[in-house]
């Protein structure tokens, strides 16, 4: 449907990343907030635009040799090889700041159909077998951050309780 890599495809791919030695990575993990309500208000036809369009933000807000999926549903992932905590947080507020902003479809309608996203940011891991802990390291702050209000940017070693405050924080 996005044209991205699906989970086994990530796996494949992160072999070839991280053949070099001494390659890191961090993961992001984004969730499109309140999803289900677009396709039970206007359609899962609207529900597969606002995918796609969510997967073209991620394509174009990616540095080159970053990896983008969509790991099922309404959840994608992004791994970043080389990248450190400070330009994950950029990078993680750029991809929530512009999808946040877009018209990212029609209903059938014509409403104009908008969405926000909550992003977990994982430590960073350095082979494929450690990226079942960074998914689950970013998913935990993905669920902080959907439990906190949405609309935000959560890194996995935040502070249980601050995750309100980030965007503050970093400035």
């Amino acid at each position: 449907l996005t044209g991205l890599l699906n989970r086994r495809g990530l796996a494949g791919a992160l072999e070839a990343c991280f053949q070099q030695p001494g390659t890191d990575a961090r993961l992001l993990v984004i969730d499109v907030d309140h999803f289900k309500r677009i396709n039970d208000r206007h359609g899962h036809h609207a529900g597969d635009a606002v995918l796609c369009a969510v997967a073209g933000v991620l394509r174009g807000a990616v540095r080159q040799g970053d990896l983008v999926c969509r790991m099922g549903g309404e959840e994608f992932a992004v791994v970043c090889p080389g990248i450190d905590a400070d330009e994950a947080w950029a990078l993680a507020e750029r991809i929530r700041t512009t999808i946040g902003s877009k018209v990212l479809g029609q209903s059938p309608g014509k409403d104009e159909l908008r969405c926000t996203v909550t992003l977990g940011i994982s430590r960073g891991f350095t082979s494929v077998d450690a990226l079942v802990q960074a998914m689950q390291a970013a998913d935990a702050a993905l669920f902080r951050g959907k439990k906190a209000g949405r609309d935000r940017t959560v890194p996995a070693d935040a502070k249980p309780g601050s995750e309100c405050n980030f965007e503050a924080a970093t400035l």
